[in-house]
């Protein structure tokens, strides 16, 4: 095999094995990718049931209030409850250090370069 053989051998497969690096490496990011698009759809769900539970008893306790005759201590009970939902949903929509177990485990976005190995 001559030199110029010999080097373009060499030159091939450096450029198959940088080939095949770059693909590794796309593929990866695809797989990030889909890894975060999954966690953000799970963590929309959780938001959403997370912040309609609370609104639904606050609804739900107001309209009983209006259209039923309640005695006072159903009233006061039944206005405990909304509190107690209120604040609820103020916790879980303005401070986010009271995240549930759920959202712990949520994984930076991919695409932050920080966060590439």
């Amino acid at each position: 095999m001559s030199l110029t053989t010999a080097i373009e051998v060499v030159v091939l497969v450096v450029a198959a094995a940088a080939t095949l690096l770059a693909l590794r490496h796309a593929l990866r990011l695809r797989l990030r990718q889909q890894e975060y698009e999954r966690a953000l759809r799970d963590y929309r769900s959780l938001a959403r049931h997370r912040l309609a539970n609370p609104l639904t008893v606050i609804r739900g306790g107001l309209e009983t209030l209006r259209t039923q005759k309640l005695s006072r201590r159903q009233r006061d009970e039944l206005i405990e409850v909304i509190a107690q939902e209120a604040a609820r949903l103020e916790s879980v929509a303005l401070d986010p250090s009271a995240n549930g177990d759920e959202e712990r485990g949520l994984r930076p976005d991919p695409y932050d370069r920080d966060a590439l190995p």
